[in-house]
């Protein structure tokens, strides 16, 4: 074969230019030939080398047909076969097992590479190779190819190409470290792809006359123009092919839509054979550059059809010779001719399809008269709703009763498909239309199922619809695989401008597709077909490469593409289902069920236990998938637009964001705690928790409150300048006060705040309330609702002279709750000659992350604690805190110094302190309490000072959580009076008593 020049030089060169390609171009396939007659010749039988770990020799493992690396890492630990593996060792970083290394490996060489590797939880272990040279690359998998008592297969498979020579091939196992892994029976074999049985390319021998070839010139230089080829318009001239077995007639034009048909001097040809004998048995066959279809991959998407014996245009590379100019290699296709059914054993029926001539219509006049393409603006001749059925050889359908007959039936079911009319059952061969979808989604091969590229046969004996399979690469599929079925049943995933999209509204149709595609991306399955077809594989691969060398795809790749779907298209146990309690009575309960999962799912029972379903539904419940957002990466390739000016403006048709979530309810009984479901068509067993939380609300309470605020002066307060003035006087308020950030609130002296009907105050700005002895500002709640007075996130420091807080309790909205009676939050403060009483909270005075001064003031009758600081620095000089319900004060991971302060009175502790914690006392007493002092939780107290009297206990430092650990008490002067026990010091903590050190 010769290897085509691949420049953008025009058909027409001069003739001393042509001669000398012509002659290089000879030699060339007169090399190539050679060499593989010569190696096909002198390789018979394939090479093996294989290693079974069982001998070493120094630091090599003893392989048959030549030696491995890493012998040091031979184990007894286990063996897929023998007494030893290869033990990749748990370590720092990546670990590398046995390994072989080839040196100057000859090109066009295949191979199949595998290993055995012993089961682990991580999945760790791959198998990789990489190539050196003129050519390289590299290629692993982890993909389990299949499984033998507790050892998985991992398999590669790899093509050195034609043109470049390799330096070596290193092939190994490693590890990322994370455990050890073990693997063995490590396997190369060489494939002998050159055999003429596997593939031998043919050569088309095209002639054109002179004055016929400047008409194709001139189309496509109008195609140029234009942006796309018009084949209708395209001018038929007469050709002749030349075999063997003389000359055959044809008629011959341009062929393909977009440009990359038309690059350089390699031009789609559409060939259709006039005389009683056709071509390789083709009557009307296509020719174009594999690159138009992604080279091998189109190939392979053909072989997986009629395996599955779904019909598809027969599909294979042949030489092409113009005027007996080599164009290189092409791909050869079938065209839609009554020999396409015929030659997959079904009886002639019309092939039916929508018409483009709308579609590509409207491209040609944006492209005229914007130079690109808006498809969210399309002419709406371009809409599929507006495409005409047509079939194909039309006049040999309308000369025949028989077949214009079938064409009305055809036309009836196409109707029924494009309006969504009837389920697919009853239009389309179900099962084979679903493999098809299938097929597709495992390769990536989806070009052929925009609706303007759907092709059908109708089948006269099942009166319904079957799919042709073509044209499924545009280009490289992408890298994240997209499949068609997810968000099927989903009403958001129906798209008006993809016909496949309302096909997976149907439930027997997606149970179908579903089982199709987890069988077709199976490993079993894989390695099945790709075991079959990789003889034509290989040897296809080695003619490509000879011209389009920078094709490296393996059919791994393949097996890695499919691993993706497998881990997409199962459900996650105990998370894609959401089971949630509405609601329960009478020993029943309303549970509301929701998918998550990108495909359907199936409720079928539910049970009072983990792992065993104790109850079927009567009536299975089936939740539609989740729609995925629609990427602009996929509206882009297939649309198949190139340019910039074009593709900006795919943008606002990307923009359909994920469907709402579909939910049904069921009765079931109170004891039911586990709900049972399956992926719809796979009968694999999940569960999912019913969970007893009710659903989150849209916002939360606090978003609630501050986004209804609208600050303007009213009977409670003045607002200007962005201060807010609470005035002298007594002031009843019976509902929230809100104030938001930015703003600064002054209470004067002699207001009083009177909260009613559990009215509260919070705000985000600093408070400046400046009472006096004789004129105190009062907060209180004379109904005793009144929710409190907040300050969160400040940003300024507040300051409280001569204030009154009475009566009050803690915050409690619509779920947000606070435990002070007064909170501050990230809020900085003072508060001087102050009282807190008489307080119905957890907390009289709750600081949290703030500092703070507090003097002067006064804490007593607290439903709990006087003052609680949590993760604060502070100070609190002369100030009184008594009859408490538990603590006078206490302190958590706060760093705090007390002054001349009382507590008196106090249900638990008189000072507490927690939580890393470090708190200086001097001058303190503590009367009439249970505890006088705790130190918990890697808490220092220091004490200089203290007076003790009539407590049950004086000193106590332990550990209370375990997260934490023991405590410390310093003591350097204390007098004590009626403590019925000093001190309690617990195991880890201790207490130094002026010159004593206790520990335990």
């Amino acid at each position: 074969m010769i290897i085509a020049n691949r420049d953008k030089e025009h058909l027409h060169q001069s003739p001393g230019r042509r001669f000398w390609v012509i002659g290089l171009l000879l030699v060339v396939i007169v090399a190539a030939v050679a060499i593989l007659l010569q190696r096909h010749a002198s390789q018979s039988q394939s090479l093996v080398i294989s290693c079974d770990a069982e001998r070493v020799r120094g630091d090599h493992f003893i392989g048959q047909g030549g030696n491995f690396s890493k012998g040091e890492l031979r184990s007894s630990d286990r063996a897929k076969s023998g007494q030893y593996a290869c033990k990749a060792p748990k370590a720092q970083g990546a670990q590398y097992g046995f390994g072989y290394q080839m040196t100057a490996p000859e090109p066009g060489r295949s191979y199949r590479v595998s290993v055995w590797r012993f089961k682990n939880q991580y999945q760790e272990g791959k198998l990789a190779l990489k190539v050196s040279g003129e050519v390289d690359f590299y290629m692993e998998t982890d993909q389990i190819s299949s499984q033998d008592n507790g050892w998985e297969e991992l398999i590669l498979r790899f093509t050195l190409p034609f043109g470049k020579k390799a330096d070596r091939v290193d092939i190994y196992v490693y590890t990322n470290g994370f455990l050890d892994t073990y693997f063995d029976d490590f396997r190369i074999e060489q494939i002998n792809p050159t055999d003429t049985t596997a593939f031998q390319p043919q050569t088309i021998s095209l002639r054109i006359k002179s004055d016929d070839l400047k008409k194709i010139e001139k189309d496509r230089e109008q195609a140029l123009r234009n942006g796309i080829l018009e084949a209708e318009t395209s001018n038929w001239v007469d050709g002749v092919i030349k075999d063997s077995t003389g000359d055959i007639p044809v008629s011959v034009r341009l062929k393909g839509d977009w440009l990359d048909h038309l690059q350089g001097n390699k031009w789609s040809f559409r060939i259709q054979v006039e005389g009683a004998r056709g071509w390789n048995r083709l009557l009307t066959f296509s020719v174009h550059t594999p690159a138009t279809r992604y080279f091998l991959h189109e190939w392979l998407f053909h072989q997986w059809l009629e395996r599955e014996d779904i019909l598809t245009t027969r599909y294979d590379f042949a030489e092409l010779k113009l005027n007996d100019q080599s164009l290189g290699i092409y791909a050869v296709e079938e065209h839609f001719e009554k020999e396409v059914v015929e030659y997959r054993n079904r009886r002639e029926g019309p092939i039916v399809k929508f018409s483009e001539e709308g579609f590509w219509g409207g491209i040609k006049s944006q492209l005229n008269e914007q130079g690109y393409v808006r498809y969210d603006l399309g002419h709406s001749a371009m809409d599929r709703y507006n495409a005409d059925i047509q079939a194909f050889r039309e006049k040999r359908v309308a000369s025949s009763s028989d077949l214009s007959r079938q064409f009305e039936q055809a036309q009836i079911l196409m109707t029924q498909y494009k309006y969504g009319l009837k389920p697919p059952e009853e239009i389309f061969d179900l099962k084979r239309m679903a493999k098809y979808l299938a097929i597709c989604d495992v390769l990536g091969a989806h070009h052929g199922t925009i609706w303007h590229n759907q092709r059908f046969y109708y089948n006269p004996v099942s009166s319904k619809l079957e799919p042709i399979g073509f044209d499924g690469f545009g280009e490289a599929p992408p890298s994240h695989p997209v499949m068609l079925g997810e968000g099927a049943m989903h009403p958001a995933s129906f798209n008006q401008n993809d016909l496949i999209s309302g096909l997976f509204l149907d439930s027997t149709f997606t149970a179908n597709y579903v089982q199709y595609l987890a069988q077709f991306a199976s490993p079993v399955y894989l390695k099945s077909f790709f075991d079959q077809i990789e003889p034509g594989w290989a040897a296809r691969l080695n003619w490509l490469q000879m011209e389009f060398p920078e094709y490296q795809t393996g059919i791994n790749d393949f097996s890695n593409y499919a691993a993706i779907i497998r881990s997409l298209l199962m459900p996650v146990n105990r998370q894609s289902l959401k089971a949630r309690q509405l609601s329960a009575g009478q020993g029943q309960q309303q549970v509301m069920l929701s998918n998550t999962h990108s495909f359907p799912i199936e409720v079928v029972g539910y049970s009072g236990v983990e792992g065993m379903m104790t109850q079927t539904l009567s009536k299975h419940v089936i939740l539609p998938g989740l729609p995925a957002r629609k990427l602009l990466t996929r509206l882009r390739r297939d649309s198949m637009i190139r340019d910039f000016q074009s593709v900006r403006y795919l943008a606002s048709e990307a923009q359909a964001l994920q469907g709402p979530e579909i939910t049904q309810s069921i009765a079931i009984p109170h004891s039911a705690k586990i709900v049972f479901f399956k992926p719809l068509g796979i009968d694999t067993l999940y569960e999912a928790p019913i969970i007893k939380w009710p659903l989150p609300l849209p916002s939360t309470a606090a978003q609630q409150l501050f986004k209804k605020v609208n600050l303007q002066t009213n009977s409670w307060y003045t607002v200007k300048d962005k201060v807010v003035t609470f005035k002298a006087g007594t002031r009843q308020i019976d509902k929230p006060v809100v104030i938001p950030l930015g703003y600064r609130i002054v209470v004067e002296a002699g207001a009083v705040l009177d909260f009613v009907q559990g009215a509260f105050f919070i705000s985000k700005s600093p408070v400046q309330m400046i009472g006096t002895e004789e004129a105190p500002v009062k907060v209180i709640s004379s109904d005793r609702s009144g929710q409190g007075f907040t300050v969160l996130e400040a940003g300024e420091k507040s300051v409280f002279r001569y204030a009154v807080f009475d009566g009050l309790r803690n915050l409690s909205y619509q779920g947000w709750t606070l435990t002070g009676a007064v909170t501050l939050y990230e809020s900085d403060a003072t508060f001087s000659h102050c009282s807190f009483i008489n307080n119905l909270s957890e907390d009289g005075l709750n600081t949290i992350r703030s500092n703070f001064l507090v003097e002067y003031t006064h804490f007593q009758n607290t439903t709990s604690d006087a003052f609680d600081s949590d993760f604060c620095t502070g100070e609190i000089n002369q100030s009184y805190f008594g009859h408490t319900v538990n603590d006078g004060v206490d302190f958590s991971g706060s760093v705090i110094s007390l002054k001349g302060c009382r507590m008196e009175y106090n249900g638990d502790k008189g000072i507490s302190v927690g939580e890393n914690s470090d708190v200086t006392v001097v001058n303190c007493q503590i009367n009439n309490s249970n505890i006088a002092t705790a130190s918990k939780d890697l808490s220092t107290l220091y004490i200089r000072d203290i007076q003790i009297k009539d407590c049950t206990q004086g000193f106590t430092a332990y550990q209370k959580k375990p997260e934490f650990g023991g405590s410390k008490i310093i003591v350097e002067r204390y007098t004590s009076q009626n403590i019925k026990r000093l001190y309690a010091i617990s195991p880890g903590s201790s207490l130094q008593l002026a010159q004593k050190y206790i520990t335990r």
